[in-house]
């Protein structure tokens, strides 16, 4: 739901899946992502230098409460499907916002792969909050 016409954090969906289905997650508090470019320029004989920007996929990161086990038991089946010399599968993340106007964009991340940048700080009467980096091969508008 906008607030005054301007995105908030509450206007976005996060899903996660992989060739099994979905990995379901709660209460992700922060979603975050950039473009990655191979940026490249030319000096030419004519005097003009030209620029561009190739690109390289999309970075990100996440973080949730932990509330399962959930994201733990994910990277166990991965790291035991690794070491099983079989094939690592990526994932699919799929973001859904809604607009100011009401309407609705979603984007999917292919190709992609995640590390589990902290488990979680294990203090009395703290929440444990998890942080998981990730990696994609490319963003992809849905219509």
């Amino acid at each position: 739901m906008p607030i005054n016409g301007i995105s908030v954090g509450r206007d976005v969906v996060i899903n996660f899946s992989d060739g099994g289905g979905s990995i379901t997650t709660n209460r992700i508090k922060m979603f975050s992502s950039k473009q990655k470019t191979s940026n490249r320029e030319t000096a030419s004989l004519d005097g003009i230098n030209r620029h561009i920007n190739i690109p390289m996929g999309w970075e990100g990161n996440f973080e949730m409460e932990r509330t399962s086990s959930v994201i733990d038991n994910y990277f166990a089946n991965v790291e035991q499907i690794y070491y099983s010399g079989q094939n690592v599968p990526t994932i699919t993340i799929t973001e859904t916002i809604t607009e100011a106007d009401g309407s609705v964009s979603q984007y999917q991340y292919v190709g992609v792969v995640m590390t589990l940048e902290q488990a979680g700080d294990w203090k009395a009467d703290e929440y444990v909050t998890q942080k998981v980096n990730f990696s994609a091969q490319q963003r992809i508008p849905q219509q």
